[in-house]
């Protein structure tokens, strides 16, 4: 039987709270059907499903709890009561209990989103209710009569079936739940003690590898760092060594970058660069035992390392693939990836405002990996970051962006504020639609006046579902790192037939302006990546139409699937005609935007930037996008071929005679060739990021080569439907009813090659990995 079990359906629970989200169709005060009006103030289509309301309360969360507790017994006694082993099929075990599973997945998933609103008692209700439903399922997976029902169905399905595809998938993952039964209660015990103390050392490892690590510069030693940034650092009332210091995370990767990429004195960056790396040194002894505790399951499962059990249910399969696919690419990037190096070398000794350096002038070290690629930007392509971002203000770029998904996808995009908010709001109050005031949302449509769309296979024309935006830096509810897509509603299809419709959130940390209306917030050229692929994943989720919500969007397909609709967007701001169409200098917003920037500069009469972005600055601010992608891909290569050395380990003994600070120290350096710490005399443990690398602990653990796995499809998928002409609506359309619309109801390896015509190859992503765009 797969091993696929109750610790798996667990944490699928768990990590969907984390990363994604919901609403339900049981009668709930967050969900109910406004009045018989078929547009909403302004004129804009009503969509049929109302949006989640976001008013929970500490005690609503526990009766959520309970309500999700019955709806699952209330089934499994409705089926035992109903059916008899010698007439079990699909439709009276199996699609009663996925349906019941779908109503619990929209019930229970907002409330993840509460973790970035000012409820603290609804975020700590929810993790309450959390721990209790891990027993919901351990009584149901072990449930001998009900799994004899659903083996029953397996058993007649497995080699002969009318079943569809989706059926299929979703009967075998329902099949694999009870793995538990096929084991003797001492074994039970012993897998769940496993289970548990894994569980115990990855919520420590995380928890150590989290914690603040604050540093302490002083103004001038942060020079370089821009004024923006240096305010949100916190003034210290410290005494001794660190009086009238200003401290922030270094812990707090975004802020790490920013300062990494701008702070002149290299004495800065290299003492940032250590605290940055000796964080949690007690989780040395963590990582050893959940490594230990790994292996043990998988050999339980009968897997000879964790690794190959960790990959069983990936398109990659096994361990021998993944390591043929990470030295392929790695062979054929080496010789760009030592050229990159040698050009931070080069720019670091052309440097003449370099300050207060550590180690030799001429060697690229990690801690100049930041800046110096930078500098060449600015040096090669004359852009100045600053300048450029002054191009991509929120209130213009984000609509423009959108716009390219609609016009790609087929997709219109309704602005739900004001009077409309009101409106469509089950309370009659539009702020109750989104947790903070800053949020955008959307409601997302088939755009039939798009050709395109008007005659595609689309399933289910019509409404999409909702969009949120958040967008915002807003502490302490929101970190100040990357960005994420969170489904907080998948989609699925309700017992009557109609769909319930799919919510997702798109979350940046961009830093808000003092005025939005005056000068708005500005997003750097480089982040724009982040909102590209943020997006991608939502788009996944939006456009796809499943039966059940296992199989919905990036729920339904494997981890290295995932990640490949997002970064195929992320070929968008890599082409000039696409920055130019989202781009439009702030000053031209308004007379009194004009003002404003005229201010700034000290002048009254100066003459404003022009307000598109200029060809050549765009091809140049593109190519920027060049600049250091070898080596940024090796290290990829080197975090991914470190994760499969950790996890596959064959035996306690070897796992024991593992030193794995040292062994990540030596791979990154040994393939980067960003020399270390080491190369100043200070061993092979002079740090140990190794030790707060929480992709060891995650879903990610043993499959970390799936973001270049992914990255190859999307590059192969780019460079041979798209490249020609990226914004061609008829190609987007096949991509979406083709891919993206099956979400996990289909093998999405298939779908893949039924669209390429072929099977996907690395040609394309070499080329990409090697410096080139499409």
């Amino acid at each position: 039987m797969a091993h696929h079990g109750i610790k798996s359906m667990t944490l699928f629970l768990i990590s969907a709270l984390v990363q994604l989200g919901h609403s339900a169709d049981l009668p709930h005060p967050h969900e109910q059907t406004r009045r018989d009006v078929d547009t909403l103030s302004s004129g804009l289509q009503r969509p049929p499903q109302a949006p989640f309301v976001w008013n929970d309360t500490a005690e609503s969360v526990k009766q959520i709890g309970i309500e999700f507790t019955a709806n699952a017994q209330t089934t499994v006694q409705n089926i035992l009561a109903s059916v008899a082993t010698g007439n079990a099929t699909f439709d009276n075990v199996i699609l009663p209990y996925m349906q019941t599973d779908n109503i619990n997945t929209a019930l229970l998933y907002p409330l993840s989103a509460y973790a970035q609103s000012d409820k603290k008692d609804v975020t700590e209700a929810t993790n309450e209710v959390q721990a209790n439903l891990s027993a919901v399922y351990v009584e149901i997976y072990t449930n001998e009569k009900l799994f004899q029902l659903v083996d029953t169905v397996y058993q007649a399905n497995v080699n002969d079936t009318e079943l569809s595809e989706e059926q299929q998938i979703v009967l075998k993952n329902l099949w694999g739940s009870f793995s538990d039964l096929t084991f003797s209660p001492t074994q039970r015990d012993y897998i769940h003690d496993l289970e548990g103390r894994v569980g115990d050392a990855a919520s420590k490892f995380a928890e150590n590898a989290n914690a603040p690590a604050p540093v302490y510069f002083t103004a001038e030693e942060l020079e370089g760092v821009p004024t923006e940034l240096l305010n949100t650092f916190d003034k210290t009332n410290a005494t001794g060594d660190n009086a009238g210091k200003l401290s922030f995370d270094a812990n707090a990767y975004s802020v790490y970058v920013a300062v990494m990429t701008s702070a002149v004195n290299a004495t800065t960056r290299y003492t940032l660069f250590l605290a940055q790396s000796r964080i949690a040194p007690e989780n040395e002894p963590i990582l050893e035992e959940y490594v230990r505790l790994q292996l043990q399951i998988a050999q339980f499962y009968n897997y000879t390392s964790y690794a190959d059990y960790a990959l069983a249910a990936n398109i990659a399969q096994n361990h021998t693939r993944v390591n043929a696919f990470l030295e392929e690419i790695r062979t054929n990037i080496v010789s760009h990836t030592e050229r990159d190096v040698a050009d931070i070398a080069q720019t670091k000794q052309n440097d003449t405002t370099a300050v207060s350096l550590v180690g030799e002038r001429d060697i690229a070290y990690q801690w100049d990996g930041y800046i110096y690629p930078e500098l060449e930007k600015e040096n090669l392509y004359n852009v100045n970051v600053d300048k450029i971002k002054e191009y991509f203000p929120v209130n213009f770029t984000i609509p423009a962006l959108l716009s390219i998904y609609g016009e790609i996808y087929g997709l219109r995009f309704d602005r739900i504020e004001g009077k409309d908010a009101d409106d469509l709001s089950p309370t009659g109050k539009g702020d109750d639609l989104v947790y903070d005031p800053s949020l955008l949302m959307f409601a997302v449509w088939d755009d039939d006046k798009n050709p395109s769309c008007a005659s595609a296979n689309i399933s289910d024309r019509g409404f999409r579902g909702y969009l949120y935006l958040d967008l915002f830096y807003r502490p302490p509810f929101k970190s100040t790192d990357g960005g994420f897509e969170n489904m907080f509603s998948p989609g699925y299809r309700k017992p009557d037939g109609t769909l319930h419709y799919p919510s997702v959130r798109v979350i940046t940390n961009f830093i808000r302006s003092e005025n939005e209306a005056l000068k708005p917030s500005l997003i750097k050229y480089s982040d724009l990546g982040v909102v590209f692929h943020e997006l991608g994943h939502g788009m996944h989720d939006l456009l796809s139409v499943t039966n059940f919500t296992r199989t919905h969007g990036t729920f339904g397909v494997p981890v290295d699937f995932v990640e490949f609709p997002a970064q195929f967007m992320e070929n968008y701001p890599r082409r000039p005609e696409a920055v130019k169409r989202i781009a439009r200098h702030w000053s031209s917003l308004s007379p009194q935007a004009a003002e404003a920037w005229r201010k700034e500069q000290s002048d009254p009469n100066a003459p404003l930037p022009p307000a598109t972005l200029p060809d050549d600055i765009a091809a140049n601010v593109v190519s920027t996008s060049l600049v250091r992608r070898s080596l940024d891909q090796m290290r990829l290569v080197a975090f991914s071929t470190n994760d499969q050395q950790v996890f596959q380990a064959t035996s306690i003994d070897e796992i024991n005679s593992t030193d794995y600070v040292a062994i990540f120290n030596d791979k990154f350096r040994n393939l980067t060739g960003l020399e270390d710490p080491s190369d100043l005399g200070q061993g092979d443990r002079w740090g140990y990021p190794a030790l707060s690398f929480t992709s060891y602990v995650n879903q990610y653990g043993g499959s970390l080569y799936t973001y270049l796995w992914c990255q190859s499809y999307a590059e192969d998928v780019f460079a041979t439907k798209f490249a020609a002409d990226p914004f061609n609506s008829d190609e987007g359309m096949r991509y979406r009813t083709q891919v993206l619309q099956y979400g996990g109801a289909r093998d999405p390896a298939e779908l893949l090659r039924e669209y390429l015509g072929r099977d996907p190859n690395l040609e394309a992503f070499i080329k990409f990995a090697n410096g080139q765009n499409f």
